[in-house]
């Protein structure tokens, strides 16, 4: 069985040729991917603001 591996395939630790190999996603992906966490994370982070802001305002939501 011969496999030919391009100079781009990364391995999981480099020292071992026989380790397994990380698909590399392309920029575009990467960047979607990026936005999309970063969108949510800060629209959770305002919307537990918001919680804290309007809790803090009314003080009828203070009490059980």
């Amino acid at each position: 069985m011969n496999i030919s591996l391009s100079a781009n395939v990364e391995f999981c630790y480099e020292a071992l040729n026989v380790s397994c190999t990380r698909m590399t996603y392309p920029l575009s992906l990467r960047l979607t991917f990026y936005f999309f966490f970063v969108s949510t994370i800060i629209a959770i982070a305002a919307g537990n603001l918001l919680v804290m802001c309007t809790i803090v305002h009314f003080e009828q939501l203070q009490t059980p």
